[in-house]
């Protein structure tokens, strides 16, 4: 896993700040949810799929709301830059599970297209480009019998996964971020390469979104090294014609 898995911090909100407000059901997102998305790294949806409730279309159609509205608040609004995992829970009581978690993943997205109650969903998540990802999980796994597990216990099905893929998909979100300033500050097109505020923010990725081990890090590393040695060079040269002018002087 990335190393920003060390840096996490989550935030729990109640499905009745993003409900459809009023009589006339308006479609609000409450501004403190509104400010949540934004500042956000990842998030993590949980979806329900009980297709029999009567409030279940409200609640879907909710989702999709919820969807819209992050990608809006997206610079581009035409898809996502941060990593967004829906959670298809109790993906056991929608028959054994008896395949790899990708596999499993395979049937979610049939599963989802072939209800009308998730339209909503489904039209927006083709939208939202490569960032959105779907896992079918279960805490009682595929060892579910009845309504409870067995009395030697669950065994968990596709848990942790989303976990750690958002936590991976965030830290390369991060890093692409950094390299597009990084690319503002130095490159060929300018005279004079801002090889400082580069340095800064690959390390700021280390010290403050802690990561500090993995593929991502060696990423950083590689790009570092070379700005680093490229400013201690112009540092050399700028101090010895410096010098030379102090002498000539």
């Amino acid at each position: 896993a990335g190393g920003g898995l060390g840096n996490i911090e989550t935030r729990d909100y109640a499905w009745r700040l993003v409900e459809r407000k009023g009589k006339e059901g308006s479609e609000e997102i409450m501004e403190q949810v509104r400010t949540w998305l934004t500042g956000s790294d990842a998030l993590l949806i949980f979806i329900g799929h009980d297709t029999d409730d009567d409030e279940s279309e409200n609640r879907y159609d909710e989702i999709g709301l919820l969807l819209n509205e992050i990608i809006d608040l997206n610079p581009d609004s035409n898809s996502v830059t941060k990593p967004i995992a829906l959670l298809l829970t109790k993906w056991d009581q929608k028959g054994e599970i008896k395949g790899t978690p990708e596999e499993e993943e395979t049937k979610a997205k049939e599963y989802l297209h072939s209800e009308p109650a998730f339209a909503s969903i489904v039209n927006v998540l083709e939208q939202m480009g490569d960032q959105v990802k779907i896992f079918p999980v279960s805490a009682f796994g595929a060892n579910r019998e009845g309504e409870l597990p067995p009395a030697e216990g669950p065994q968990p099905f596709n848990l942790h996964r989303p976990l750690v893929w958002a936590a991976e998909a965030t830290d390369q979100m991060l890093v692409e971020h950094v390299q597009r300033e990084v690319n503002a500050h130095v490159g060929k097109h300018r005279w004079w390469n801002k090889y400082r505020p580069a340095i800064k923010g690959y390390s700021a990725l280390v010290r403050d979104a802690a990561i500090n081990k993995g593929p991502h890090y060696d990423q950083i590393q590689s790009q570092l090294k070379p700005l680093k040695r490229r400013l201690l060079w112009r540092q050399l040269k700028t101090g010895t014609l410096a010098i030379l002018l102090f002498l000539a002087a």
